[in-house]
């Protein structure tokens, strides 16, 4: 996407907390909104008192057999 950066590389150890959505799970989506699987995250945080960067959010594609079957977003909770 223009104005975007993509980078990749492995991310030092860390504990983090991290929600997985695949494509064929049931999802009500609402148009303008943060995806649902962002949305629990950040509720998932809150829950726990904790501080969120946005800036430190990971979307990671989930492959299997080469395909995409959904996505994963962490966030670093502690290092």
């Amino acid at each position: 996407m223009p104005g975007w950066t993509v980078e990749t590389g492995t991310v030092e150890a860390a504990l983090e907390l991290a929600v997985r959505w695949r494509f064929d799970d049931p999802m009500t989506m609402v148009d303008g909104a943060a995806h649902p699987a962002v949305l629990a995250l950040l509720v998932a945080a809150e829950d726990r008192g904790l501080d969120v960067e946005l800036s430190r959010l990971r979307q990671i594609g989930l492959l299997e057999q080469g395909e995409s079957v959904g996505m994963e977003v962490a966030l670093v909770i502690q290092k």
